[in-house]
């Protein structure tokens, strides 16, 4: 999940040439924008945190240059700091927000949940992504997803998802799903390309329509019929 109080506006022109240009790159572009992240994590109002914050450190050092590498584009700089606090959060089902380089953790969210250490892996990717509003919702929720589920932490039992009763349209497990299936399908290197285009603030069904010749709908017809028969 991802705030900004930003308003929506076209893209420029200029916004447009520079999408085009980082999609044609992409495919080349697999070096970490920045290997180094610093951590600051606030556990002044939950000290009963600060053993989970040290372990979170340490996963995130770990993660940032995958991270930075799954996401990156020409010419663009991952932060350098993140800065991590606890908080009640409304709705009590949010697990954690971004906001520019801070990560929100929901402390009673968390103190109930507390091997979900994939919620920040997501926030981290929001980071990374670095779009600029409007963006499309779902490949937004749906890279932050395969970040966490496909790139970082694939046995993870939460990325599972009934495909007959949500499909891609709702953002991360089946978006992250499609994207995966696009990526085995049609190339290393794909979710990177719609990246740099929404990065550059073009459109990323477009980008996704280039590199694959379908739309999201007949991509997902399609990976529906590459799943095994269940029961």
């Amino acid at each position: 999940m991802q705030l900004n109080g930003r308003r929506r506006t076209a893209p420029s022109r200029r916004w447009l040439l520079a999408a085009a240009a980082a999609a044609a790159a992409a495919p080349f572009a697999a070096r970490a924008s920045n290997e180094a992240i610093r951590v600051e994590i606030d556990t002044a109002s939950a000290p009963q945190m600060a053993p989970w914050a040290r372990r979170l450190e340490g996963l995130i050092a770990g993660w940032w240059p995958v991270i930075t590498r799954a996401l990156a584009s020409p010419g663009y700089q991952a932060p350098d700091l993140v800065k991590i606090e606890f908080r009640e959060i409304e709705p009590a089902n949010v697990g954690a927000f971004s906001e520019g380089n801070a990560i929100v953790v929901n402390l009673a969210d968390i103190s109930a949940h507390p091997d979900d250490y994939g919620r920040v892996a997501h926030e981290l990717a929001h980071m990374v992504q670095a779009y600029p509003s409007p963006n499309i919702m779902w490949l937004r929720e749906g890279v932050a997803d395969w970040v966490r589920y496909y790139v970082l932490m694939p046995d993870d039992p939460k990325r599972a998802f009934d495909p007959h009763r949500i499909t891609y349209e709702v953002g991360y497990q089946p978006a992250a799903a499609l994207l995966d299936f696009v990526e085995r399908i049609h190339g290393a290197g794909s979710v990177r390309r719609v990246n740099a285009v929404m990065r550059a603030g073009g459109d990323g069904e477009a980008e996704l329509l280039s590199i694959t010749g379908a739309t999201p709908f007949t991509l997902w017809r399609a990976y529906l019929k590459s799943l095994p028969p269940s029961g």
